[in-house]
């Protein structure tokens, strides 16, 4: 009767939780890693700026960039567990007349980073899971 019905009702809910939970999460994380990819391109779209109003990245730091772009959050800062989300970070060890290294932490957890030089050009990366700069931006 009645009870069989609830019953059959609960399972299939339960099922169908089961699939669309994961789901949801796999969204919501890409979303985050898109919008920490956002704020890594304003990153790098103000190195662009500063090398060419310098010709150099000797120098360069989160207080420049800044002024570059207010929209952005920067600060000086080398990757480690104490990074905060939505910040892009530059790496002072990185900093040299032909390059450097930008670094941003998505509300997902994963690290992702813009490293370039005049020599090898430009590299992004995600840290987690293997997933490439490709992935991130076709999701």
């Amino acid at each position: 009767g009645c009870g069989c019905l609830l019953i059959v009702g609960l399972i299939v809910g339960l099922i169908l939780a089961a699939i669309a939970i994961p789901a949801f999460m796999r969204a919501k994380s890409a979303s985050q890693d898109a919008e920490a990819a956002v704020r890594l391109r304003n990153g790098v779209t103000a190195a662009a700026t500063y090398y060419t109003d310098k010709s150099s990245y000797e120098g360069m730091n989160a207080a420049q960039l800044g002024r570059i772009d207010s929209s952005t959050r920067f600060q000086d800062g080398a990757p480690g567990p104490d990074l905060q989300q939505g910040v892009v970070y530059v790496d002072p060890s990185s900093v040299t007349k032909d390059g450097y290294r930008l670094i941003v932490k998505s509300e997902s957890g994963g690290l992702l980073r813009a490293s370039y030089s005049n020599t090898s050009g430009m590299e992004f990366e995600r840290s987690e899971n293997g997933v490439t700069w490709t992935d991130l931006v076709s999701q």
